[in-house]
C-alpha cells in the first residue's frame, strides 16, 4: 500500500496502491488509484504474484491468468459482472489485473453470515431480506444468461464469487475456471 508505479521513462504514475481489500489463493486484491488516461479512476487491483508458486507451476498459473484476462475483455462490459479494465505483466514477476471497484463491496457469502451471525443480506424484515435475495439472484441469473449468450461458461458460481455492493445490486467475479465455446448461448 501507498507504492507508486510509473510509466517507464516517464516518471508519471500509472496507479496508487491503497488498502488491502481481501487474499486468495492466487495473490492480494488492493483499491488502486488509477491515473491512466489521464483521469484518476478507483479500481480493484489484483495481484498474483509467480514467485508465490512453485517453479513447475508457474507457467500454467500465468497461463491460467492470461486466459482469464483474454475471456473477460472479450466478454466486455455488464452491470452485473465485475469488469477487467486491463491487465499489466510486470517486468519482475506479478501480473495485475485492474478491475471494477464495487463501493462497500462485501462477498455474498459475507452478506449472508458475518462472524457466525446472520449478515446484512438478512437484516430488518422478512419482506426486506426477501427483496435482497430476489435482487442478487436475479442480478446473478442475468450476469450468467449474458455470459451464456456470448459463449462464455463461468463454471465456478459460488458465494465467494458474487459480491453485493452498498446499494444491494450482486456482481459475478473471478473468472479463472470459466471457458469459452460454440453453442453455449
Amino acid at each position: 500500500p501507498g507504492a507508486e508505479v510509473c510509466l517507464p521513462g516517464t516518471g508519471r504514475a500509472l496507479f496508487r496502491v491503497g488498502k488491502l481489500l481481501g487474499k486468495g489463493s492466487f495473490g492480494e486484491v488492493y483499491e488502486a488509484d488509477d491515473a491512466v488516461g489521464g483521469a484518476a479512476r478507483r479500481r480493484a487491483l489484483k495481484r498474483v504474484r509467480y514467485s508465490n508458486f512453485d517453479a513447475a507451476k508457474r507457467d500454467d498459473v500465468e497461463r491460467q491468468h492470461c486466459e482469464e484476462a483474454l475471456l473477460m475483455l472479450q466478454l466486455g462490459a455488464h452491470p452485473n459482472i465485475v469488469a477487467l479494465h486491463y491487465c499489466v505483466v510486470s517486468d519482475g514477476d506479478e501480473f495485475l489485473m485492474f478491475l471494477t471497484l464495487v463501493d462497500g463491496a462485501k462477498s455474498l457469502d459475507d452478506a449472508i453470515t458475518s462472524k457466525g451471525r446472520p449478515g446484512t443480506l438478512y437484516a430488518g424484515t422478512v419482506g426486506a431480506v426477501r427483496r435482497r435475495i430476489a435482487r442478487v439472484l436475479v442480478d446473478v441469473a442475468v450476469a450468467l444468461a449474458f455470459c451464456h449468450a456470448n459463449g462464455v461458461l463461468h463454471q465456478d458460481v459460488k458465494q465467494e464469487n458474487v459480491l453485493v455492493g452498498a446499494d444491494g445490486a450482486a456482481k459475478l467475479m473471478d473468472f479463472g475456471l470459466a471457458s469459452k465455446g460454440v453453442g453455449v448461448g
